[in-house]
């Protein structure tokens, strides 16, 4: 049995990837907003070995 554990993020979408908007949900790819500086912080946690769910 192999023990090696992988270490990984569970990521919430609204709010922490995207901006809430005051949206309860995206309806429509215009709607969807990227946060300011989350793919560098995801990279980061990717880089350091991380499995981003």
């Amino acid at each position: 049995m192999d023990t090696r554990s992988t270490r990984a993020v569970f990521l919430d979408r609204d709010g922490v990837i995207n901006s809430g908007q005051d949206l309860y949900y995206v309806t429509h790819p215009d709607q969807f907003v990227l946060n300011e500086g989350i793919g560098e912080f995801l990279k980061k946690l990717q880089d350091a070995g991380y499995l981003l769910i």
